[in-house]
């Protein structure tokens, strides 16, 4: 069965506080600020590709002007010019569905810029805009999925979880990989 997508099930909390009152067009982008993979060139011709493991992403969320969350926004923001980086912000974005949706969570997070204000005749839009790093990225439609699936993704996301807490899952990481490796092996067989 397919969900529809709905706007209202989108839930964007900072220091676990819910953004409330977003642009009627757009609510929140979260970018992946540099490639995965990098490259090397050798001499001889051939590549050393790198894979980045621990990305950094841009979060920007689209608050209307008249919404009380740019005043606590703008407080904390205030706050962060006093303190400095040492004040890391967390960040969670989920997408509430039965089955499905996209999530994002972020524990090392700073401002970006402190965003612009314009005043005209409709509503404006001021756009928090965060850099994030080592944050854990999921994305699913929203539609039913089967339990390897949704195995799948909550070990992911448990690997990427433990990661930004500083434990050390790299053994049963391995182990997942090489299981992965060999189902994909006999896969490959029936065809």
């Amino acid at each position: 069965m397919i969900y529809s997508y709905v706007p209202s099930q989108v839930k964007c909390r900072v220091f676990g506080i819910e953004i409330e009152n977003f642009s009627e067009t757009n609510i929140v982008d979260i970018e992946r600020e540099n490639s995965v993979t990098t490259f090397t060139k050798a001499m001889d011709g051939s590549h050393t590709a790198f894979i980045d493991k621990y990305g950094s992403y841009k979060v920007s969320f689209h608050v209307n002007q008249t919404s009380e969350s740019n005043t606590w926004l703008h407080l904390l923001f205030k706050l962060y010019q006093k303190v400095g980086v040492e004040l890391k912000i967390p960040i969670s974005i989920e997408e509430k569905m039965d089955s499905g949706g996209t999530r994002f969570t972020a524990f090392d997070c700073f401002f970006d810029t402190e965003p612009s204000t314009n005043f005209a005749s409709d509503i404006g839009v001021k756009v928090w805009t965060f850099v994030c790093h080592n944050g854990t990225y999921t994305q699913e439609g929203t539609v039913e999925t089967n339990d390897m699936v949704e195995t799948l993704s909550s070990i992911i996301r448990l690997i990427e979880l433990s990661d930004s807490f500083g434990i050390n899952l790299n053994n049963f990481s391995d182990k997942l990989s090489s299981v992965m490796s060999s189902t994909t092996d006999k896969l490959k067989n029936f065809i």
